[in-house]
């Protein structure tokens, strides 16, 4: 039996990820949160599988388990801490993932980092500033990896949707979604073009990361289509059937900063359709029933 450590468990990913793996019976799944930036209601469906086992923990001390995967989601949407000191942010970032590398030396795991790489719905400069600190993050984490031969893999993950998604959620479909349900208007200044990728594809990607060698210590776990943010909220207002309009204040599209490596063997089975009208189904039943 596979033994997993997701962090960041009662989050959205690391929640629908532990969900996803705990679907396979040769899969044993423990789970560390402090709730900093998540909720417990996300773990009240692990806790009744007997193969699922959840640690409070802040990932600075000691990690008292031995297992064959670790699964690092902590911190991730940790935009607080980022704005009210950016310098401690990433002192932290670097002690915890130290901290997590040495504990998966130590205990022979195969360690996966996800970093994300979103848009959000409110146009707000410090977020580009946020995700530039990610990309050094990710710099100094290639660093790490490639000077003591980890056995490691950054996965570059890239606006995310599905179910389970927070009401305060930051990321801009579930703001978009809420908005739209409180039938208030959208202003965009210029329009984006974006990937977004539905959880289920993310999941079952990384469950398949655990059975494949990759050569590099980098993959994009994204759906490589194109959309664009104001196509994307028209969606939203008519699957809510949300009195919201839209000024869109440029014709200006502006591209990603990055695309996603072609040669990647990520499989994307969802299209944004069905996956949107999923997401908003399970949104209006967790928040608006």
């Amino acid at each position: 039996m596979d033994k997993i450590l997701i962090t960041g468990v009662a989050g959205f990913i690391g929640s629908n990820l532990a969900n996803y793996l705990l679907s396979k019976e040769n899969n044993f799944v423990y789970g560390i949160d402090n709730f900093s930036h998540s909720t417990m209601s996300n773990l009240y469906p692990l806790l009744k599988n007997e193969r699922f086992e959840f640690i409070e923990h802040d990932l600075k001390g000691d990690i008292p388990l031995t297992v064959d995967y670790v699964f690092h989601f902590a911190g991730n949407g940790d935009f607080d801490s980022y704005f009210n000191n950016k310098y401690d942010f990433i002192i932290n970032k670097i002690e915890i993932a130290k901290n997590i590398i040495k504990y998966a030396q130590i205990s022979g795991s195969k360690l996966y980092f996800p970093i994300q790489y979103q848009d959000y719905q409110e146009e707000n400069k410090d977020f580009f500033e946020y995700f530039d600190c990610l990309k050094l993050i990710e710099t100094l984490l290639l660093e790490l990896i490639n000077s003591n031969k980890l056995n490691c893999l950054i996965v570059r993950l890239c606006d995310i949707y599905g179910e389970n998604m927070s009401k305060n959620d930051l990321r801009m479909i579930p703001t978009a979604i809420n908005q739209a349900l409180l039938n208030e208007d959208f202003m965009i200044e210029t329009d984006k073009c974006c990937y977004f990728t539905y959880i289920k594809d993310v999941v079952r990607n990384l469950e398949k990361l655990m059975n494949e060698y990759y050569p590099k210590p980098v993959i994009d776990l994204i759906n490589k289509n194109l959309y664009l943010k104001s196509d994307i909220i028209k969606l939203i207002i008519a699957y809510t059937k949300s009195k919201s309009n839209i000024d869109l204040k440029s014709l200006m599209q502006v591209q990603p900063s990055f695309a996603p490596n072609t040669h990647n063997q990520f499989e994307c089975q969802t299209n944004v359709l069905d996956g949107m009208l999923e997401t908003i189904k399970n949104f209006k039943l967790i928040h608006y029933s």
